[in-house]
This record gives C-alpha cells, sequence and structure tokens, in this order.
C-alpha cells in the first residue's frame, strides 16, 4: 500500500482498502413523524423542506436533495452537514445520550 502524507486530518493519504474506525461523538438528531416537519426544518435551518415537484419531504445534503421518509432520523454531522438515517441504522449503531441542556427534538425513544 503507498502512501503519502497527512492531510489536516493526519490521515495518510493511501491508495487501496484500509480498515477505519470512527471516533466517538456525539450527534444531534430528530425522527421525522410525518407531522413535525415544520420543527424538523426549523431546527435544520431549512435543510429540510418539501420538494415542490413531488411534495415529498428532502433534506439538502452536501450530495444534493434526499427523500425523507416517515421514521426516518435526521442527523446533523460533525461539520454541520444534515442527512436522514434509516432507523435500523440509528437502533444498532447509536444510544441516546441523556443531556440536560438538550432542546433538540421531542422525546422519541431510539
Amino acid at each position: 500500500m503507498e502512501q503519502t502524507p497527512a492531510d489536516e486530518t493526519g490521515i495518510d493519504y493511501v491508495t487501496g482498502i484500509v480498515q477505519l474506525r470512527a471516533l466517538p461523538t456525539e450527534r444531534e438528531a430528530i425522527q421525522y413523524t410525518g407531522d413535525n416537519l415544520s420543527e424538523i426544518s426549523e431546527w435544520s435551518g431549512n435543510h429540510v423542506v418539501v420538494d415542490g415537484s413531488d411534495g415529498k419531504a428532502k433534506v439538502a445534503t452536501n450530495m444534493g436533495l434526499v427523500d425523507l421518509a416517515i421514521d426516518w432520523w435526521v442527523f446533523k454531522g460533525v461539520i454541520g452537514e444534515y442527512y436522514p438515517v434509516d432507523p435500523k441504522v440509528v437502533k444498532i449503531s447509536y444510544e441516546r445520550v441523556e443531556n440536560e441542556t438538550s432542546s433538540v427534538g421531542t422525546e422519541t425513544e431510539v
């Protein structure tokens, strides 16, 4: 495997497949119920909208507009981006953080 000097992340550029482990981070997220679009839109700074062309809820991600299905979650990423996450992924990959100062979302059990 060929390496080049590290970028600002500290990870050397490599050619080929490597194994990476995610660092432990906390994320803000809210689950879409079908009735809370305005709350999610406000929280996300209007990154969640209804698309006028098809009437579906969409998340404005770094990769463009992505459909948001009922029961899916909207996550705020580590660099401030927003993206939808399947509830199955949330269930196996995340645990709720009890935080008295959090004002994000509603009381939905993960």
